[in-house]
């Protein structure tokens, strides 16, 4: 009930086909292969980029860093997007967010394989990370609204390797392509190749990418069962709970930010009062070391655990010690 107006709060029965977690196995694998074909396309312009800046900024009469910045507005476009890009997903679903932003990093393909300038280069970049971003950053949570927790494992594996592959498999093709036929080849190569890919894996997610968010389909089924039967207290519970976008955006961004500054905060003051310690620790082990310093002990808390298991090769034998400080003690002695 709210402000005195009962309401029919609409939820996912038990086996209900419309809930993501009941689709098929089939269904499932569909779209995960789909979005990890969108990350693996995207992780390969991420990484692509970097093989031709010598001589992109050769051609265009910049400096190497100049260039470099390229680089540098991706991966921050892709850091600072998804504070804006989630909340929307709570309102337009996910299914909208990855079409769009996909859709237009296909486009982007265009600016930088035509790009006469570095402004058009690193424009193009900053564009590139902001609407690819969408097909990585959500693909997590994409996954976790269609397997359960059992299940999950194999597809986030796969998700995981495929955006770590993407971004090292480009620059062994690129950096052929550079060394033998220039930059303007790889844009070429990204314009004719990538993006005839990336346009038809657009075109299958637009036909096969279903929406997976639970509450989007709830609110959907909402909307269809108010026009039905003209009762207007049906709601889904995101229509009951969820508050205004400008109240999402704050929270998202704040949260983000005092995270970082909570963890920045508490770091400093671990490192500080570790220091005392490890001083201490530092000094014990000279003077029990005969007066001689040990640098490794100044990393003593790393040193603590490793060192039980240094290995030294005395002659043709290894030789495993106890503690670093007896095999250094030992070769002092002699």
């Amino acid at each position: 009930m709210i402000d005195g107006e009962r309401l029919i709060v609409i939820h996912f029965e038990e086996g209900d086909p419309e809930n993501p977690m009941n689709w098929s196995k089939r269904q499932k694998w569909v779209i995960t292969f789909l979005l990890c074909m969108m990350t693996t396309m995207v992780g390969l312009s991420t990484s692509a980029y970097s093989s031709g800046v010598a001589k992109m900024s050769k051609e265009f009469g910049v400096a190497n860093v100049v260039g470099q910045i390229g680089m540098f507005t991706f991966n921050a476009a892709c850091a600072v997007a998804p504070l804006f890009l989630a909340p929307f997903c709570e309102f337009v679903g996910r299914r909208e967010v990855f079409l769009i932003g996909y859709g237009c990093f296909v486009l982007v393909f265009l600016l930088l394989a035509l790009g006469k300038n570095i402004g058009s280069e690193i424009v193009g970049r900053l564009l590139s990370g902001l609407f690819g971003s969408a097909g990585t950053i959500l693909v997590g949570g994409t996954l976790a609204d269609i397997w359960n927790t059992k299940e999950r494992g194999l597809p986030m594996s796969c998700f995981t390797f495929v955006a770590i592959f993407g971004t090292i498999a480009a620059p062994t093709y690129c950096g052929y392509i550079d060394k033998y036929a220039g930059w303007r080849r790889i844009e070429s190569a990204r314009l004719q190749v990538h993006m005839i890919a990336c346009g038809v894996l657009f075109v299958a997610e637009v036909l096969f990418l279903k929406e997976t968010r639970g509450a989007k389909i709830l609110t959907q089924r909402a909307k269809k069962l108010r026009k039905e039967t003209g009762d207007l207290s049906i709601r889904s519970p995101s229509e009951v709970e969820t508050k205004s976008v400008k109240e999402l955006l704050k929270k998202s961004t704040t949260r983000a930010v005092v995270l970082m500054y909570i963890s920045l905060i508490i770091g400093c003051f671990i490192g500080f009062a570790t220091g005392f310690w490890a001083d201490k620790k530092y000094d014990d082990v000279r003077e029990a070391n005969g007066g001689v310093p040990i640098p490794e002990y100044r990393l003593w808390v790393k040193i603590r655990e490793n060192s039980k298991y240094a290995v030294f090769e005395q002659g043709e034998k290894p030789v495993k010690v106890e503690h670093i400080s007896e095999k250094i003690q030992h070769h002092s002695d002699v």
